[in-house]
């Protein structure tokens, strides 16, 4: 189990509430989602741009759910033997089944659940299917909840997103001012800067991922640093540098979502992905 909790996630408040709602809360009060016809199994896709903090996000997931936890590497599936890969599969949802209540959470899932329409390898097809067979079988015990991530939602199997598969779907989204700021104060803790201003930094870095501050950071020391070089002694990163780095950087995410425009309609018809249009046809995301 981690230590992390929604307490070590700066910001992200709506992102947070929705996460207790889907999988938090069903696990801590089955009885009543029951009532109100509401599952507590099943599956929930988590999916976002790189870089903006779904790992931390399953961690403090880990820290708050009332259950066990079980969290995969790619590296426990896959076997170069014919077969062995759908039987490790097989064996981690039997794990699973058997510690119940139980999180299982799949990182990468496209890998493992990848459109089999793409695909012509017979071993990877069988793997799909697979997958399928395991999260179908999970509708006679609503007590396993699966968690998938992934960076391209896209590329999934349109099977996973039937009712009793990955029929919900939570979109981690860039981090917003809260977040930006706490991860600010991160990066320029044990850093000499002059005169750090926070809010100016937060609003410089709008759209930006986690990754994307850490590089504006790190930018601005490697230029500040050759600067201290050559004068002999150490020089404190200035804040202008800072401002200036960051509003020359194109946010990473920029090609995930210029990408995603076109995937949300044409690879989710059925609306799966509302919550990424919202999020582009937003006043504030226009802006940028």
């Amino acid at each position: 189990r981690f230590s992390t909790t929604f307490a070590d996630v700066g910001g992200m408040d709506e992102l947070k509430e929705e996460i207790r709602l889907k999988i938090i809360y069903p696990l801590q009060y089955p009885d009543l989602y029951k009532a109100y016809g509401r599952s507590t199994g099943g599956g929930i896709l988590i999916y976002g741009p790189p870089g903006c903090g779904k790992t931390l996000l399953l961690r403090a997931v880990a820290g708050e759910v009332p259950c066990n936890y079980l969290s995969v590497g790619l590296h426990e599936i896959f076997d170069p033997y014919f077969g062995g890969t759908e039987g490790n599969l097989h064996q981690i949802f039997e794990t699973a089944r058997a510690n119940a209540p139980c999180v299982l959470v799949f990182d990468d899932v496209d890998s493992l659940a990848q459109d089999r329409r793409s695909v012509r390898e017979s071993q990877m097809r069988n793997l799909v299917n697979q997958f399928l067979h395991e999260m179908d079988g999970l509708r006679d015990n609503q007590r396993v909840l699966v968690i998938g991530a992934t960076n391209q939602p896209w590329q999934l199997d349109p099977a996973f997103r039937r009712p009793g598969r990955f029929d919900q779907a939570i979109f981690v989204r860039p981090p917003d001012d809260a977040a930006r700021a706490q991860i600010i104060v991160l990066q320029a803790r044990d850093k000499p800067i002059s005169n750090l201003d926070v809010p100016a930094l937060v609003e410089a870095t709008a759209g930006f991922s986690g990754a994307d501050i850490e590089w504006v950071f790190g930018r601005a020391a490697e230029m500040t640093l050759s600067a201290a070089i050559h004068s002999g002694h150490a020089v404190p990163i200035p804040m202008e540098l800072l401002l200036t780095v960051a509003r020359s950087h194109t946010p990473s995410t920029q090609n995930w979502f210029d990408g995603m425009r076109d995937h949300a309609t044409q690879a989710a018809p059925d609306g799966f992905f509302n919550e990424v249009r919202k999020y582009l046809n937003a006043p504030s995301t226009k802006e940028r």
